[in-house]
């Protein structure tokens, strides 16, 4: 059930799921000038930010695709990790099993 309380409007379905049949959906600002989202049937997930929007997020078929910074408190991967361009680590780095460098320079130890 759609409702409008004066302050917002809301879709109200608490006794069942709410579902949605369509080939992409967008949820968009209220000016629609700012895509926030785009869910792509039997595809992506998209999330974009700003204004004008700029897609930091996606879903792929073998995991996701991040844009930007990436800020964590913690990371743990398990699995074969690679990093291109410039990488930086402060404070600790623990490697547990085998490390392979390919041109190495620098390396101590």
């Amino acid at each position: 059930m759609f409702a409008h309380n004066g302050t917002e409007t809301y879709i109200n379905a608490p006794t069942a799921p709410f579902r949605l049949y369509t080939t992409t959906t967008e949820f968009r600002n209220a000016g629609s000038n700012a895509l926030n989202f785009r869910v792509n049937t039997g595809g992506a997930v998209e999330l974009y930010y700003g204004t004008p929007t700029s897609k930091k997020l996606e879903t792929t078929s073998s995991g996701i695709e991040v844009t930007g910074l990436t800020d964590t408190d913690t990371l743990n991967v398990s699995g074969d990790s690679t990093f291109t361009g410039d990488s930086t680590f402060t404070g600790g780095v623990t490697f547990n099993g085998s490390v392979s460098a390919g041109s190495t320079t620098g390396i101590d130890g």
